[in-house]
């Protein structure tokens, strides 16, 4: 059974980003994925994908979910990163049509958390 967007960006933050399952990416990510970052427009390839997950590996960032919710093909993530040296907040849209990321808007501040 296919998953919602929902599904589909939970999965993928705690599998990929939280785990470091980076072999998931194909499974679940268009290759490229286009990004739209405050300062600029892009696109990631799966491998680009790897090498931005694994950079953060080790280092004691702790990703956590705020709140995620979505429709037929977005899913819209509330999170946050914490590390004992580091914060970081932000929203992120996926765009998730036919089972692959294809798109995703990236709003993030760093040094904040989100208030409680």
């Amino acid at each position: 059974m296919a998953m919602t967007p929902v599904e589909h960006a939970r999965f993928y933050y705690e599998n990929v980003w939280m785990q470091h399952k980076v072999g998931l990416i194909p499974e679940l990510c268009a290759n490229p994925v286009m990004r739209h970052d405050f300062a600029r427009d892009y696109t990631i390839t799966h491998e680009e994908q790897r090498e931005r997950i694994l950079a953060h590996e080790g280092k004691g960032f702790v990703f956590r979910i705020v709140n995620i919710h979505g429709d037929h093909e977005y899913a819209t993530i509330i999170w946050e990163i914490t590390s004992p040296t580091y914060n970081m907040a932000g929203i992120e849209v996926m765009h998730i049509p036919n089972g692959k990321i294809v798109e995703v808007w990236n709003g993030k501040r760093e040094g904040i958390l989100w208030p409680k």
